[in-house]
């Protein structure tokens, strides 16, 4: 296998198939519980490609769930590469930006690893690195001190990704779960009717959690998505990035 493709069929459910390999390029489509319809372009894509198209169903619904499954897999995959001796490109096919700190942390172990889109360029790719040796020297003992194994904090702040200062700033604010959780409803909404205005959008946030957060101030919520690239505001509109 040269290339094995990790699809988020409840974030992208509209990718062209024709660039798929059968002979070499694996293709597992993860699908959430309540998803039921399958467009028949799809079907018509993805049925000559036979064995090299493999389905996994959540069993139950929940927040990120199938975000979970996916990395559950990812793991399991690289530690079964390892035991075959094998390299194989691996891809996350999702418009998911939250996948990207577990893939750079793959990436920093020695694999090649990588979130798309899209299934464009798959027949130009960099192969896998050799497998690295994380398993073993996860299963060494840790002689160090705590003390030896934390850098300092000026060194943290430093190496820090810009993704992680955000996070980090999140967490400062007391904004996780409030973040979190209207990225979440605001996903389930179509993009077309989601709010347009600073205004609509701070009235949704004070509406949903006025009650979890007695001194909510849904311009930092606003500004915390805007950090994040969840939106971007052009002439007092707003514009969805996910």
């Amino acid at each position: 296998m040269k290339n094995l493709y990790f699809v988020d069929f409840e974030n992208l459910q509209h990718l062209d198939y024709t660039n798929i390999n059968a002979e070499h390029d694996q293709v597992v489509i993860f699908t959430g519980a309540n998803q039921t319809k399958i467009s028949l372009d799809i079907v018509c894509q993805i049925q000559p490609l036979g064995q090299a198209i493999k389905w996994i169903k959540m069993e139950g619904a929940g927040r990120n769930a199938l975000d979970f499954h996916i990395a559950f897999y990812l793991g399991y995959f690289i530690a079964l590469e390892k035991q075959l001796n094998k390299k194989t490109s691996i891809y996350v096919i999702s418009k998911d930006c939250d996948y990207d700190q577990l893939i750079r942390h793959i990436q920093s172990s020695g694999y090649e690893c990588e979130r798309r889109q899209t299934f464009s360029g798959a027949k130009d790719v960099c192969y896998s690195k050799p497998v690295g040796n994380i398993i073993e020297q996860a299963s060494k003992p840790i002689n160090a001190t705590a003390s030896e194994l934390t850098p300092p904090k000026d060194t943290l702040e430093k190496t820090l990704s810009p993704q992680l200062v955000k996070e980090k700033t999140l967490v400062e604010l007391n904004y996780t779960e409030i973040y979190t959780d209207l990225i979440e409803k605001l996903k389930k909404i179509d993009k077309l009717k989601r709010p347009r205005t600073q205004d609509t959008l701070s009235n949704l946030i004070t509406s949903n959690y006025k009650n979890k957060k007695k001194d909510l101030n849904s311009s930092k919520v606003f500004n915390l998505l805007i950090a994040n690239k969840k939106i971007k505001v052009t002439n007092k509109r707003i514009s969805y990035l996910f």
